[in-house]
């Protein structure tokens, strides 16, 4: 699909209704820019929450790949509650020293 637009003031452009109606695009939403050997290629950027930025950290990353690991050989143990769950974090405290 081809079109064009012009660049105005303030290198401002506007995205034609056809691409606009091919892509879900929203107001705000960031655009990534990259030049290549045919020209310069735009694409809708991936935004990450602020407030969920750490989720996508590599030590997050590294937190759930070892939580995976766990689960999988069997190193968990299920508590009914909070309470539960603190008592037996203790009890394995106290069996490691």
């Amino acid at each position: 699909m081809a079109t064009k637009s012009r660049i105005r003031r303030r290198f401002q452009i506007t995205i034609p209704q056809e691409i606009r109606d091919a892509f879900p695009l929203v107001e705000g939403q960031y655009i990534d820019f990259e030049v290549t050997p045919k020209g310069i290629l735009l694409s809708v950027s991936p935004e990450i929450d602020p407030e969920q930025a750490f989720f996508w950290s590599p030590r997050w990353a590294e937190m759930e790949h070892s939580a995976d690991e766990d689960f999988q050989s069997g190193r968990i143990v299920e508590a009914d509650s909070a309470e539960h769950a603190i008592e037996k974090l203790k009890g394995r405290q106290k069996r490691r020293r």
